[in-house]
């Protein structure tokens, strides 16, 4: 059986809420806690600082800053900036604010945030009558500035830093502010983007399930926008935070309404999210391991790292334990997907392939012909000229294609693409052997096909298939 495994490789509001009286952190964790199947690999500080100096809200804050050292900057007897201040800080500071039927700087959101993040993070001192700049402000480098900027705003939400109405629109916005940080911890693995439209599908379902009478109510049409419009600018300010970047958003907007909103693209943290982003997924509930960098991890922690980061085997073994020659290296590899699941076995073969010496490689892999990764060193040493069909065609069976699909089965068009491919290459009646093949995850793996494979012959064929595979099991008293 040979099989090609290419495919794997790849409105306006005004500002109300003060963010001086948001902890920074949480007073404590909730239960339970969700392990996340990754391991964590840091962005190097280096990255983080060039991150951190990009970001417009320290721009912003620091020109605040700066200017309140300079000149100061006059309170009204309520302790709002005065308009004409304002003004003049909306244009200096580029907030991009719209000075439309504005009679408070409060009218001016983003200035307003700037200003409530500025007396949070201790860059001004607001007085009396006037605010002045905390010179040690400027001894702080651009980490330590855009990461407390970050936490006040994550910790008290971005868009519910505005004090909007009516009531039900309030509580709208809080919901998606619940909803970051179960979002980011999807893209914590470096080069991981999030699909917009994916949060968006949620978010409106989440919503909806909350808000089901006020959805009614408003009219489904217009309560659905203002979900995706706060998505939208929930995203964009986060961008402004320097946190993600957004690429490839639409600009649309709504018929009837006049809602403008940004849609569509993907979400990319920055070095400065990934610095920024851990601590809050741990406080939302999750946990997943750390490791400072892939050169000293264990050889199951690089296994996570790489399936996770989608890291070659070449680049596997350009970094991992370069300390070690490099068959102790593959035999630490071994024992791993000797032990291991799906994700050793996968990761394991891709770095055995990426050594340049195959004789030296084939008695390592020798050693896992009567382990469950045992298809996988029979196709290597057959692939290299250093086995024969005879010796160890026995060995062969279906487990590289099954822990594929259930490893990548999230990808449902990735699924659909392997399923159909494993159909049409590998000799015999894939669908038989299938569910005749003693594997854990064959059931979840038919059923899976049976829903989402576009083939609907093969699909039917998988559901009937699923049916014998519990069968057979259970005449196997399992």
């Amino acid at each position: 059986m040979d099989f090609d495994f290419a495919a794997s490789d790849d409105a306006k509001f005004g500002v109300g809420k003060s963010l001086l009286d948001i902890p920074l952190m949480p007073n404590s964790e909730p239960e339970p806690q969700i392990p996340l199947p990754f391991v964590f690999v840091p962005s190097q500080p280096a990255e983080v600082e060039t991150s951190a100096t990009a970001s417009d809200v320290v721009r912003m804050v620091d020109g605040f800053a700066a200017h309140a050292a300079k000149h100061g900057i006059a309170l009204t007897i309520e302790g709002n900036i005065k308009l004409a201040d304002a003004r003049e800080l909306v244009a200096k500071l580029a907030t991009g604010d719209i000075d439309e039927r504005v009679t408070s700087s409060l009218d001016f959101r983003w200035l307003t945030l700037i200003d409530d993040l500025a007396s949070s993070s201790g860059a001004v001192e607001r007085l009396q009558t006037q605010i002045r700049s905390d010179l040690a402000w400027f001894d702080l480098d651009a980490t330590d500035k855009a990461t407390q900027l970050a936490q006040l705003v994550l910790h008290g939400g971005f868009l519910s830093s505005t004090e909007v109405a009516p009531p039900w629109l309030d509580e709208q916005r809080e919901l998606l502010d619940d909803g970051v940080p179960h979002w980011v911890s999807l893209m914590l693995v470096e080069g991981t983007v999030l699909p917009v439209e994916d949060v968006t599908t949620q978010a409106l379902e989440v919503v909806a399930m909350q808000q089901p009478d006020q959805r009614a109510h408003i009219g489904v049409d217009f309560f659905d926008t203002t979900v995706v419009a706060a998505v939208g600018e929930l995203f964009e300010g986060l961008e402004r935070f320097g946190l993600v970047i957004w690429h490839g958003r639409d600009r649309s907007t709504q018929a009837g309404s006049g809602i403008e909103y940004s849609s569509g693209g993907e979400i990319e943290l920055t070095p400065l999210g990934r610095h920024v982003f851990p601590d809050i997924v741990r406080q939302a509930g999750y946990t997943f391991d750390e490791i400072e960098s892939i050169e000293d991890a264990s050889a199951q922690q690089m296994v996570r790292v790489a399936l996770a980061s989608g890291l070659s085997g070449a680049e596997v073994l350009a970094r991992w334990r370069t300390d070690l020659d490099l068959a102790n290296r593959l035999e630490l590899v071994a024992g791993c997907v000797i032990h291991g699941d799906a994700p050793e076995r996968l990761v394991g073969f891709k770095v055995f392939n990426a050594a340049d010496d195959p004789a030296m490689v084939a008695p390592i892999v020798r050693q896992l012909l009567d382990s469950p990764a045992g298809s996988y060193a029979a196709d290597y040493l057959l692939d290299h000229d250093l086995a024969t069909s005879e010796d160890v065609g026995a060995f062969i069976n279906l487990t590289p294609v099954v822990d594929m699909l259930s490893v990548f089965g999230g990808d449902t068009e990735m699924f659909d693409q392997v399923f159909q491919n494993a159909a049409q290459m590998i000799d015999g009646d894939f669908i038989e052997e299938l569910w005749r093949h003693d594997q854990a995850e064959v059931a979840w793996v038919l059923d899976t096909a049976g829903k989402i494979v576009t083939d609907k012959s093969l699909a039917k064929e998988a559901r009937k298939a699923a049916i014998k595979h519990r069968s057979w099991l259970a005449n196997q008293g399992r």
